[in-house]
């Protein structure tokens, strides 16, 4: 059994890179393996910062009217669609700009390992959204066909980029897998639909897709998720049968190592809970992270789903359910310090 470890989904919403770095490395030294930028500024909403680049598209307009409100249906923003005299063929997106901060906050990353502020094990975690999720998020059902395709080709040249401006040995690139999560679970959910005709078939093609485009060398992993808007979930899973059956179809269809995958856990999770997961099987290389710590009801509830876990997956790390998000910034070192605090 692998020492208990710590994984950071991916935003910290501090004030400066280097100061994410720094109290990482203050509460949990090596005790983390990958260490996220924080995703700070317009990433700060995770998704929402690629609304900008969809309505640069000349291929696309908005295609809602504000009624006075916006839902989590859509995201904070008017969905998208595609002009009705464009083909899929013409639609095209420039930079999407996460090779971009990717590269600017390595470049802080590198430095203070060199200074010895920050442990020389770590690796520079870079949290990418599929791209499902954004198109998902972003643009109406009936355009997503039309947009999705060049979309996806725009984020996997996001990702040539970093893996050519970055050591290999230095990067860890994690899929945030969120709308597609939910599908999973809900097929017949109103939160988002697939407009492909195998929902199960479609979302593991697609997640394949983009973790085979990381070439080997460079860590990656999936971030399962259920939505973490307003610290709520889009949808609640029912237990860990869902994740757990993804979980495994992705160790089996994805040809490269899967380093790492990230399972979500509520704060309401009982015994039962736990159950379906006794089922997983991953690959012996891939570590598994279940998201049991909350804030919210500290050490001791924390505690209880760690033995609840534990009673039927012999190897875990720790992790939050999602990544820090819009937290207030005074408690992300007390958030920090419980993570560590549970390791024992």
């Amino acid at each position: 059994m692998a020492a208990r470890d710590v994984f950071l989904v991916g935003s910290i919403p501090m004030r400066r890179t280097y100061e994410v770095f720094t109290v990482v490395a203050e509460t949990l030294g090596d005790n983390v393996a990958r260490v996220p930028d924080g995703e700070l500024g317009d990433r700060t909403m995770w998704v929402q910062a690629q609304y900008p680049v969809l309505v640069d598209c000349p291929q696309l307009q908005v295609a809602e009217k504000f009624g006075g409100k916006l839902d989590r249906a859509t995201s904070y923003q008017l969905r998208l669609a595609h002009r009705p005299s464009a083909r899929a063929e013409d639609v095209r997106f420039g930079e999407l700009g996460y090779a971009r901060y990717a590269k600017a906050s390595f470049a802080v990353f590198e430095a203070m390992q060199r200074a010895e502020a920050i442990p020389s094990s770590w690796r520079f975690q870079v949290a990418l959204p599929s791209p499902f999720a954004v198109i998902g998020a972003m643009v109406v059902p009936d355009s997503r066909g039309v947009v999705e395709d060049a979309y996806e080709r725009a984020m996997l040249e996001e990702v040539d980029k970093m893996v050519a401006a970055i050591p290999h040995e230095k990067l860890a690139i994690s899929w945030d897998v969120a709308t597609e999560m939910i599908m999973w679970e809900y097929p017949q959910s109103h939160y988002t639909t697939a407009h492909f005709d195998d929902m199960q078939v479609g979302v593991l093609a697609r997640l394949a897709r983009i973790g085979e485009r990381v070439p080997a060398g460079v860590q990656m992993g999936y971030h399962l998720c259920y939505g973490d808007q307003d610290h709520k979930h889009a949808k609640e899973p029912k237990d860990g049968a869902a994740m757990t059956e993804l979980a495994m179809l992705l160790c089996q269809r994805v040809k490269r190592k899967v380093d790492f995958i990230h399972m979500p856990i509520p704060k309401w999770a009982d015994a039962r809970f736990f159950e379906p997961m006794a089922e997983l099987k991953v690959r012996p290389e891939t570590r598994l992270y279940l998201g049991l710590v909350h804030f919210t009801d500290g050490f001791g509830g924390t505690k209880q789903r760690i033995n609840w876990a534990s009673k039927v997956v012999s190897d875990f790390g720790l992790a939050t359910e999602c990544g820090f998000g819009r937290r207030p910034m005074e408690t992300i070192k007390p958030l920090l310090e419980l993570h560590a605090r549970c390791l024992n």
